[in-house]
């Protein structure tokens, strides 16, 4: 029931459009379970964590010419140790390093 210029509509309907597109990546690629939220500051929170999440996963996939599965299962060997002033990774592995570079490039 809101009047729209011409133009905004076409925008409006493909930023829809762009907005289901990254729900179902979301959906299928990051397993997400469906949203069981009570507050809506609640539902506003896990829609920013999807967000970020699926701009990581945007970064990550276009980085790589081999599948996101065999990075993650590379880089969840990655770690690190947790001090109350800050966090230290260990030591990488080659193929870490050559990932985190694709990654972030310096």
């Amino acid at each position: 029931n809101i009047d729209f210029d011409i133009k905004e509509i076409v925008s409006t309907y493909y930023l829809r459009q762009s907005v289901e597109k990254l729900f179902c990546i979301a959906k299928t690629d990051l397993n997400l379970l469906p949203i069981r939220t009570h507050t809506e500051d609640t539902f506003r929170g896990f829609m920013f964590l999807i967000f970020i999440s699926l701009v990581v996963f945007k970064i990550v996939k276009n980085s790589f010419e081999m599948s996101l599965t065999t990075v993650l299962t590379i880089m969840q060997h990655l770690k690190c140790k947790v001090y109350d002033d800050g966090i230290v990774v260990q030591e990488l592995t080659a193929k870490q390093k050559e990932y985190l570079k694709l990654i972030v490039p310096k």
